[in-house]
């Protein structure tokens, strides 16, 4: 109708069943928008879609992007304004004598293969961008007026077709957007076109200097992820957006902005891979660095059916196979009760040590070079673990005390004496294990098998000995 009317352009692709005939939509004094956040593509299957814009309607972009797609002809007799994005592409025409009105942070991107007719009587007012990627220069038959801020880009020379007041660009570069792929990839046009204020009155060439009071956002190379900002220059005071995002695995783990002093400018995140900071009077520099996501852990499950969740050894027999410390007596026994004898006791010892590889000559006639327990007990002999049994024997099949099981974990410690309380009244003074008892409970170890009792001589647990090693290495960790 003639009514004066509100339309509110929804996100998505205008899909209309016909006959066969042209679809023409009508906008007479009608304000229409394509709403912040959303996307309007002028399309049909094979078949032209017409819109027609009377000299009382205005259309405003402030959505994502509004493109006229192929076989599509937008005829603007009234106003279009861009806040955001407007393209026209491929066999797309926008003609009619009206006006598009680019705004600062707004951007119009002509496609190549628009013929002449694509962009016929249309007259721009630029304050934000304008290029025309890969278009020919005879395509152009509108006049473009750059303002102050604005730029036009071009791979031919459209000086005609601008209004006077320009001048060449000092950088040429600009990242077109790719419909079919949703991203942008910078590239460098044969021209470039900014703003130059004329003298009055001077319909020639001026000697005043340009000026394009806006600076360029440098983004440098990084890895593991991307980083894109929503304009490659800006004004001072002006609201620039960083999009970052992480490749599969990766998590960003720093963002800076610098400017061309290398003086930090104040970045804010505004929500997940959104940053926003405040032009400063100068080109700027962003850098992302992206680290690798640290996994949750998986706790380990526990083999072994003979060990239950609520005995005391659970977490240390746990923390022994998931070290390589043990891998139990069968695939599901750990055999917790079983008496250890020297030569598996000093395995488990360098086990938890990390099995560290020694050279030297076994000094042990009862240690053969093929045992499992050859390079444990050549390590401890190195390390001043042990000494033997004598001077040429280990003992490998003893069983192994509670004394011996502190003075071995003690030695492979360096041998550290303590000044403690002694709380046991079967350990004293002069034993050979005295000071690697003391050590051991003054460092939460053991605590004995009574409050007044150590047991020395009492013969060691496989749970026993895992236990002495856990609260001595894996407590630690």
């Amino acid at each position: 109708g003639d009514e004066t009317a509100n339309i509110n352009l929804q996100e998505g692709t205008v899909e209309v069943t016909t006959d066969g005939t042209a679809i023409n939509l009508d906008f007479k004094g009608a304000d229409a928008e394509v709403p912040a956040g959303k996307v309007w593509t002028m399309t049909m299957q094979g078949m032209p879609m017409n819109a027609n814009l009377d000299k009382n309607s205005t259309l405003t972009v402030n959505g994502d992007r509004f493109q006229v797609a192929k076989n599509a002809a937008l005829t603007n007799s009234g106003k279009i304004v861009v806040n955001t994005m407007m393209i026209i592409s491929s066999e797309g025409e926008v003609t009619g004598g009206g006006s598009i009105t680019v705004n600062e942070d707004g951007k119009l991107e002509i496609k190549k293969g628009t013929d002449s007719e694509g962009f016929l009587g249309v007259d721009v007012n630029n304050y934000g961008v304008v290029a025309f990627d890969g278009t020919d220069a005879d395509s152009i038959q509108g006049t473009i007026d750059i303002k102050e801020d604005g730029v036009v880009y071009s791979d031919a020379n459209i000086g005609s077709s601008i209004s006077r007041n320009r001048a060449y660009a000092e950088s040429s570069k600009y990242a077109p957007y790719d419909v079919a792929t949703g991203t942008t990839t910078e590239k460098e046009y044969e021209y470039a076109y900014v703003y130059h204020k004329v003298n009055s009155g001077n319909s020639s060439s001026s000697s005043s200097s340009s000026s394009k009071n806006s600076y360029d956002i440098d983004i440098e190379k990084t890895e593991n992820g991307s980083v894109s900002t929503n304009k490659d220059s800006a004004k001072k005071d002006s609201t620039v957006t960083i999009t970052v995002k992480p490749d599969e695995g990766y998590v960003l783990d720093s963002i800076k902005v610098t400017d061309k002093d290398g003086d930090k400018v104040k970045v804010t995140e505004k929500s997940e891979g959104k940053y926003t900071f405040e032009m400063p009077k100068s080109k700027v520099t962003v850098e992302a660095v992206f680290v690798e996501e640290e996994k949750e852990p998986v706790a380990p499950e526990m083999p072994f059916v003979d060990v239950a969740e609520n005995d005391y050894y659970y977490d240390a027999v746990l923390w022994a196979i998931t070290e390589g410390v043990t891998g139990g007596t069968s695939a599901t026994t750990f055999s917790p009760e079983m008496i250890c004898n020297r030569a598996q006791m000093v395995t488990f010892l360098w086990s938890a040590a990390g099995s560290p590889k020694v050279e030297g000559t076994m000094p042990f006639t009862d240690v053969a070079a093929d045992a499992y327990y050859y390079d444990a007990v050549l390590w401890a002999v190195s390390e001043g673990v042990t000494g033997g049994t004598s001077a040429t024997t280990f003992s490998p099949d003893q069983v192994c005390t509670r004394a011996q099981m502190a003075t071995f974990l003690w030695n492979s410690f360096g041998s550290p004496v303590v000044n403690y309380l002694n709380p046991f009244t079967d350990v004293t003074v002069g034993d050979y294990y005295y000071n690697a008892v003391m050590w051991a409970v003054s460092e939460g170890i053991t605590g004995g098998t009574s409050a007044t009792t150590y047991s020395p001589d009492a013969l060691c647990q496989r749970c026993q000995i895992i236990t002495f090693l856990y609260h001595a290495y894996g407590d630690a960790e």
